[in-house]
């Protein structure tokens, strides 16, 4: 499989000179997209790639975000009749060690994640909890279970991969591209890799909490209409990831909310059937999101609402803990 590296770059000249000449000793071809930087990484690297082979460089005028910059990428690949691209951050939080074996195992027109260590010491607390709500997110538009659906560390098919379009032009990217290529019935895996995380003072980070956190939630949103509006969700069996994770747990849970939530909103005829629905579009468990529908509905009137509310949240809860003892993965 003919593969070429391509590292998305912005500001990143402390840390990229040493991964790209890791990845020239591998022998991979590289493409770097310089993302509007004004640290000096453009012009070095066009130095770089004239020392060598099978370098490249695209040279954005302005800083469109990381989205913007993977999607120029993939189409040059593409262009350049690549079969693949293996995708590395660079800013040091990648082995290329991990990558060259990450691109090992990957079949012919997957897609392949790197998948980090979350248990391991100074995984930093933000990261972690945007790294498990898309989980959980996926895991209901898709019905996969990605553990890691934020990695930057990828191997994706060309020319299928160039050819999917993504609204987001920032971190979200990553994601929705995810959740697009698996309706199209792109096969998706992963495989574990090293979590390296640099000491503060020397990390480069562009993530910005108000753009990214807003931007996040409406792909998100908008994802989640078409799940539910326009698209059927995804439900073949091939998938090497299908429904193998841990958050079949919090999906129960999720539907136990939904269904609460109808049962509290409309008369019963309407819940029942539309949190069934809900949850059967987002790959949970109707029939308990149904339950839990008759029952707020029956509730209802006879206790304060604000005390119903928190009743069903608490249920929500005690189910996503009790379905551990169903718990598949």
């Amino acid at each position: 499989m003919r593969c070429v590296a391509l590292v998305p770059a912005y500001q990143n000249l402390a840390t990229l000179p040493g991964i790209l000449d890791e990845l020239a000793h591998a022998g991979l071809p590289i493409l770097v997209v310089d993302d509007g930087s004004t640290d000096g990484s453009a012009q070095w690297v066009g130095q770089w790639c004239r020392k060598g082979e099978n370098r490249w460089m695209i040279s954005l005028e302005a800083n469109g975000g990381k989205g913007a910059a993977l999607a120029e990428g993939l189409k040059e690949a593409a262009r350049r009749d690549f079969e693949a691209a293996l995708t590395l951050d660079a800013d040091g939080q990648h082995k290329v060690a991990d990558a060259v074996r990450l691109l090992s195992e990957c079949k012919p027109g997957q897609v392949m994640l790197g998948a980090r260590d979350e248990t391991m010491a100074g995984y930093p607390a933000t990261s972690l909890f945007g790294r498990r709500l898309w989980s959980l997110g996926i895991r209901a538009l898709t019905g996969l279970g990605m553990s890691d659906p934020v990695c930057g560390m990828r191997v994706y098919p060309l020319p299928r991969s160039a050819k999917i379009e993504c609204f987001s032009g920032h971190f979200a990217w990553e994601e929705e591209f995810l959740v697009r290529a698996a309706r199209l019935g792109v096969l998706i895996d992963e495989r574990p890799i090293a979590t390296v995380y640099l000491p503060k003072q020397s990390r480069v980070s562009h993530y910005s909490l108000t753009r990214d956190w807003g931007e996040s939630l409406a792909v998100f949103a908008g994802l989640m209409i078409e799940c539910l509006v326009l698209a059927m969700p995804l439900r073949g069996k091939d998938q090497p990831l299908r429904r193998r994770d841990m958050s079949f747990r919090r999906i129960v849970g999720c539907a136990a909310f939904v269904g609460g939530m109808c049962g509290l909103w409309f008369p019963m005829w309407f819940a029942v059937p539309l949190a069934a629905w809900i949850a059967w579009k987002l790959h949970a468990c109707w029939p308990a999101a149904a339950g839990c529908a008759i029952a707020f509905a029956l509730l209802f009137g006879s206790l304060p609402t604000w005390l119903l509310t928190g009743s069903v949240v608490m249920v929500a809860f005690a189910l996503t803990q009790a379905a551990r003892l169903l718990d598949r993965s």
